[in-house]
């Protein structure tokens, strides 16, 4: 395995691990003068870390780095918005997120969840994928980081539905993926056959209202 470093993303592949098929980051590196570096590794949303030498990690692929920009943020908030036109605080959600991106917040998103630099706590971070969240203000059901998640993630959906796919299967596959049964062929080609799919591309997305509400539409599905 390549030498990591600090910051890095990792997987837990040791299925002996206590957090094992985890993610998280590399936290420190540990150097010996005749063995392999170890390293210490803090699971997403934990505050505790544990040593892990090389070998026990799997290296995950860097976030997606474009996010929408402010005119398409507020594209997707209009149509979260519509999709949840009954809930007053959905909406007071979504304006507020609005704000929040227009800031330019450090965000690490990764189709599987994204992780918030916190603006009032100093190195840390708040973990959600878009249903559950690890901020202070988890208790209320619609807080800016669960709605920025899902703004971005209809983003990458119009953007590039094939890397979408990537990132999700990447992150929910077993570590030893090569070892599993696949039982279901059928639904194992359906997926291969999405990523061969050449991608379609709407002639102007940004005055495509109904598209972004039905995009939209069905990313609330996933959460449903």
């Amino acid at each position: 395995m390549q030498q990591l470093t600090t910051g890095a993303r990792v997987r837990i592949i040791n299925p002996m691990a206590p957090d094992f098929h985890r993610a998280g980051r590399v936290d420190a590196v540990h150097y010996a003068a005749s063995d392999s570096p170890s390293y210490v590794v803090r699971p997403d949303g934990e505050s505790y870390c544990r040593p892990y030498g090389g070998g026990e990690l799997e290296l995950l692929p860097p976030p997606t780095p474009a996010g929408p920009d402010t005119a398409t943020t507020a594209l997707l908030a209009s149509a979260f918005k519509l999709a949840h036109m009954a809930d007053a605080a959905a909406v007071r959600g979504a304006d507020n997120t609005v704000r929040y991106l227009s800031g330019a917040p450090i965000l690490d998103f990764d189709a599987s969840e994204t992780r918030a630099l916190s603006e009032r706590k100093a190195g840390t971070f708040y973990v959600t994928d878009g249903v559950h969240c690890t901020c202070p203000g988890a208790p209320h059901v619609w807080c800016k980081h669960r709605i920025a998640h899902r703004l971005q993630l209809a983003h990458l959906a119009l953007r590039d539905p094939a890397e979408l796919i990537r990132q999700i299967i990447a992150q929910t596959l077993p570590a030893d993926a090569d070892l599993v049964a696949m039982e279901d062929a059928e639904a194992v080609a359906r997926v291969e056959a999405l990523l061969r799919r050449p991608e379609v591309v709407p002639v102007d997305p940004a005055d495509d209202d109904a598209a972004y509400a039905e995009a939209l539409a069905g990313i609330n599905a996933l959460y449903a």
